[in-house]
């Protein structure tokens, strides 16, 4: 799962060099193995994450959502519907 998804991202050209690309892989990954955590975003994915990398959660929440951004402004939701994610 974890490597699929790093060649998604990196075909749609977001690297290993934008701030939010950690914070990302994360969130994905712990809404793989808990959906249930997506009733609860702030608490249960942004918040873990801050904690972890030492930042504030306002901050998780813009580097991912730049991430999200950059996908699908690169063809991302195509990619993601070719290989059956969506």
């Amino acid at each position: 799962m974890k490597l699929e998804m790093q060649q998604i991202m990196y075909e749609c050209g977001v690297f290993r060099s934008y701030r939010g690309y950690a914070y990302f892989e994360k969130a994905v990954c712990m809404a793989h193995e808990n959906p249930e955590c997506l009733l609860a975003i702030i608490k249960e994915i942004y918040a873990p994450i801050a904690e972890e990398y030492n930042t504030t959660i306002s901050s998780v929440e813009k580097d991912i959502r730049t991430i999200r951004d950059v996908l699908l402004r690169n063809d991302g939701k195509q990619i993601l519907k070719k290989r059956g994610f969506i």
